[in-house]
């Protein structure tokens, strides 16, 4: 019998959250599970990758903040209909309503994946807290939220764990051909090229970023930054851009093929205020770039000050801005070592296939559990 598997997402987008969903399908389709997916946002991305799976998607087309009881039951009766052995959430709505749904399926098994060590108000933490019962099992993509769910109350002990975000390496390997082409089409020569990639909102602190090159364009002119993702605070950011009175910042907007751009770049920023596991830090560890990142939420687990990159506290300009500094100060062997240890890293506890198996592993524990509370349903 086969394995049957949905995934539910808040939304699809080009982010770490939903690109990690679309990496599980890709995966848990070769392993021979029955895999769909549910979005309960209109989907802004992914849409064709998923059908060339062929992977069924239905989006549940709900408007952000405009609450629909009519794609709640829609959600409840696709659900009946498509009968998954396991029902995988991702992302705090998701989460939520996927365990509100439960109440009204007969799914044997759900798991919700929080993907930050904190998602919003402190009401959605106590939402967690009340609904934890309809839910097997919460994941988070790094230690530090685990503990800190746990600390707030948001999850029992012993129903929460760690599961990092997973990446296929195999889509990140240094190539100079790759590399004389992306720069190329980024039209940049003999210059440093600094590439940051995230959404544009709050919890990246852009802002930081751009205080901090600010410093670094001062003292190395050379220096390029090319922000790539979008979001609300794009005209903000812009704004700020155009204050510092240089041409060296470039907003590329969202990017499918952040493997190529990561091939032209000579080194990775990020200065997040808070985080999970951001998916794009494994996706710059694997193509061997140097990175300088604040050491918030699960970045530690990912970067090794001083060998694989460096560490700085979070919205504190001079000191990103400083260590940005060190490593364009640095050999190109020098870096080059960096870049080696980060994939090193990488390879050794983010894979994406010794991931999938966890995951399996997760899931047929749980579903033997379910057929023993109620034998009259077959897993396999």
């Amino acid at each position: 019998m086969q394995r049957k598997i949905t995934y539910f997402t808040t939304g699809l987008a080009l982010a770490g959250a939903e690109t990690q969903v679309l990496r599980l399908c890709e995966k848990f389709v070769e392993e021979g599970w029955d895999t769909r997916v549910i979005s309960l946002m209109r989907p802004e991305a992914y849409e064709r990758e998923l059908e060339q799976l062929g992977v069924p998607l239905l989006s549940l087309n709900v408007v952000k903040h405009s609450p629909n009881p009519m794609a709640f039951l829609k959600l409840v009766k696709t659900l009946r209909d498509w009968n998954p052995d396991v029902l995988h959430c991702h992302q705090v709505h998701a989460n939520l309503i996927g365990r509100l749904a439960r109440v009204f399926t007969n799914i044997p098994v759900l798991v919700c994946t929080a993907h930050s060590i904190q998602e919003g108000p402190r009401w959605r933490e106590w939402a967690y807290r009340v609904t934890d019962p309809l839910c097997d099992l919460t994941t988070n993509v790094c230690q530090a939220g685990v503990d800190r769910y746990i600390k707030v109350g948001a999850v029992p002990e012993g129903k929460i764990c760690y599961m990092p975000n997973a990446i296929d390496v195999s889509r990140f390997v240094a190539n100079q051909g790759r590399r004389i082409q992306a720069r190329k089409s980024l039209g940049i020569n003999d210059e440093f090229l600094w590439l940051a990639v995230g959404n544009l909102r709050k919890p990246k602190d852009y802002p930081t970023m751009l205080a901090a090159f600010q410093q670094v364009f001062a003292n190395r002119p050379d220096a390029r930054l090319f922000i790539v993702g979008s979001g609300p605070l794009r005209a903000d950011l812009e704004t700020i851009a155009m204050g510092m009175s240089c041409s060296n910042v470039t907003f590329l907007g969202p990017c499918k093929d952040v493997a190529q751009l990561m091939s032209g770049a000579d080194a990775f920023v990020l200065s997040s205020a808070w985080e999970g596991t951001p998916l794009v830090l494994l996706e710059a560890a694997a193509a061997s770039l140097p990175i300088v990142a604040t050491s918030v939420g699960g970045v530690p687990e990912v970067v090794t000050n001083g060998l694989s990159g460096f560490l700085v506290p979070a919205q504190n300009p001079e000191a990103l801005a400083k260590a940005c500094l060190k490593v364009m100060d640095m050999t190109p062997d020098q870096r080059k070592m960096l870049g080696q240890a980060a994939r090193k890293g990488i390879e050794a506890a983010f894979s994406l296939d010794s991931i999938v198996q966890k995951w399996q592993q997760i899931f047929t524990h749980h579903q033997l559990q379910a057929r023993q509370r109620s034998p009259a349903r077959g897993i396999v």
